[in-house]
């Protein structure tokens, strides 16, 4: 595929934030696919993106497949879920339980991931669907097979609901589809439940995170692909694997001949080499690492010298 018609199609179920933070510096040169079943939040998403093309707000529920299903509106709008995941209100942060009262009960459009993306490729997905991700992992299936990269999860440790599925289920089921769990964001206030005064967001009992899994990195190189091995490489990028990330990149150069050199005509490989650039100038000033040994890196991924250090600055600080 040519370079300037290159993409990247991320699905994000439970999009009440908006796009992920994880996914900011990509903002513009993605299709973003952003799922909101709840008609409040997702006329409000409709009018926050109206301007941007690349972002597509949809009124519907992502499920394992194409119905209509009943939505749980609660006082809190971000804890409304699907019917079939009724809250354990008990185990949900104590921030919350309050605002998690049922406040009404409406139809919504459900459909699969499979089935709404039957003639595109999906690279990547954020679920964030109060209990029902699962479900709607079980209608990516096709695409978990032919496609996805990676995948970012926010995983319970402890069942919030009868029906609910637990990190370590989904964890070994994406296992024996070939993704491997690459880390758990837990450094977040609702993660915990902490007790009295905590003074820092790492006290406390772990009841949740962002898991992230990807597709293993030899079946990403099999794929012979630069488009996938930028994408990929960014993936791991924008979720601070920034280390597996340029190993990846320095294996695909060697093995694969992967071609970085138009960096500056692609804005995904311009993007990437942004990145790669700041995570070595960090490394440069770790001072643990020999730095001919990180400049060579450099020129053997981009076929360029390092920047200076004027360069560097205008480069990251623009």
């Amino acid at each position: 595929m040519e370079q300037n018609k290159w993409n990247c199609l991320v699905v994000d179920a439970g999009a009440r934030y908006g796009l992920h933070p994880s996914w900011r510096d990509a903002r513009d040169i993605c299709e973003f696919h952003l799922f909101e079943p709840e008609p409040v939040e997702a006329n409000r998403l409709k009018i926050r993106y109206e301007n941007s093309a690349n972002i597509s707000i949809h009124s519907k529920a992502l499920a394992a497949k194409n119905e209509m299903r009943r939505l749980t509106i609660r006082s809190h709008l971000g804890l409304s879920n699907l019917d079939g995941y009724d809250l354990y209100l008990s185990n949900i942060h104590p921030d919350f339980q309050s605002s998690a009262v049922e406040s009404d009960r409406i139809e919504v459009d459900a459909v699969s991931i499979d089935r709404f993306f039957e003639n595109a490729r999906v690279d990547f997905l954020k679920l964030d669907a109060e209990g029902s991700d699962f479900e709607i992992l079980n209608g990516a299936r096709k695409k978990l097979d032919t496609s996805v990269l990676g995948i970012r999860i926010n995983v319970d440790f402890i069942k919030n609901s009868e029906t609910s599925v637990t990190f370590s289920e989904i964890d070994i089921w994406l296992n024996m589809l070939g993704f491997t769990l690459q880390t758990i964001e837990t450094e977040t206030r609702v993660a915990k439940h902490q007790g009295m005064y905590p003074l820092s967001t790492h006290s406390g009992s772990l009841i949740g995170g962002d898991a992230i899994w990807t597709r293993s990195q030899s079946d990403v190189l099999l794929k012979k692909s630069d488009e996938i091995n930028v994408i990929f490489s960014l993936f791991l990028y924008l979720n601070g694997l920034e280390d597996v990330a340029l190993q990846f990149l320095v294996s695909a150069t060697q093995q694969h001949d992967l071609d970085l050199a138009e960096a500056m005509s692609n804005p995904f490989i311009n993007l990437l080499e942004t990145k790669v650039l700041a995570h070595l100038a960090s490394a440069l000033a770790a001072g643990w690492w020999d730095s001919k040994e990180i400049f060579v890196t450099y020129t053997k991924l981009f076929n360029k010298e390092f920047p200076t250090k004027e360069e560097l600055y205008l480069r990251l600080y623009p």
